[in-house]
């Protein structure tokens, strides 16, 4: 995949890139073509920041850990519903994280661009921004989805492009922060997990329950729906011509302009 990737940018001749987070290896590239490269997080905010900052935060045995340093929210996790790295002894974590070479880094890169709009996680955004996660910060979401196949089926249902690994992390944000969903299971009913020899099958009967409750008149749900709304109009708003996604954009070209 390097090759052919490195190959592709060098025929282009491009004049800046943004790369998925995975790809480590354009940090080197641009820096040998003289071009700025951020990196696209599709994960958001909240969910980027949880994940750094549960680096070393399990000890051995733990059952369960709380997320350091969120503001506003005491949010706890079981161990088995951690990406199985995050699950490591302190010295193993940072090895994974070690830069594969000196321009792999977070700071060799211009900056990243998020997944997310200032009004969905406005605290994190600016979290994200004040602790510098990165050089620089732009948020430009929400970026529109693929299309859906003819058979009209979802590329990535339920688990799929989160995989599991970051779905339960993510879940915190929907149930916990944002208020809009309520998770199957009742905390401690069973057990989930990142890892299939360890989760067990949620029953029908929960899943019956949690969805009987939530719909409930003057109920939770009622309450998601409403929140829900006000939602989906500030994404469009920040997407739209002056939205804070909108200048994020402009932003990010303006930078990449001047950076020539």
């Amino acid at each position: 995949m390097r090759p052919a990737q490195e190959s592709l940018v060098r025929e282009l001749r491009a004049d800046a890139i943004v790369t998925d987070a995975h790809f480590f290896w354009f940090a080197s590239l641009a820096d040998e073509l003289d071009v700025p490269c951020v990196q696209f997080y599709a994960i958001g905010a909240f969910s980027t920041i949880a994940m750094a900052h549960l680096i070393g935060a399990v000890k051995e045995g733990d059952k369960e850990v709380t997320i350091p340093r969120l503001p506003g929210h005491d949010l706890m996790i079981p161990t088995t519903e951690l990406p199985e790295f995050l699950r490591s002894s302190s010295e193993v974590v940072v090895d994974y994280y070690k830069p594969k070479n000196v321009h792999s880094g977070p700071s060799a890169y211009f900056g990243v661009v998020v997944n997310t709009f200032l009004d969905l996680e406005a605290e994190y955004c600016e979290m994200y921004t004040r602790d510098k996660h990165a050089k620089r910060a732009y948020f430009v979401g929400p970026v529109s989805p693929p299309p859906l196949p003819a058979s009209g089926e979802s590329p990535c249902p339920g688990s799929g492009c989160l995989r599991d690994t970051m779905r339960f992390i993510t879940e915190r944000l929907v149930t916990k922060v944002l208020e809009i969903g309520e998770r199957l299971w009742p905390e401690g009913a069973g057990v989930r997990s990142t890892k299939d020899e360890e989760k067990e099958i949620v029953p029908a009967k929960a899943v019956m329950d949690a969805v009987t409750k939530f719909m409930e008149p003057r109920g939770a749900g009622e309450a998601a729906r409403s929140a829900i709304k006000q939602l989906a109009f500030k994404a469009d708003t920040a997407i739209a011509k002056d939205g804070s996604s909108y200048r994020d954009l402009l932003r990010l070209i303006d930078d990449f302009m001047q950076a020539k």
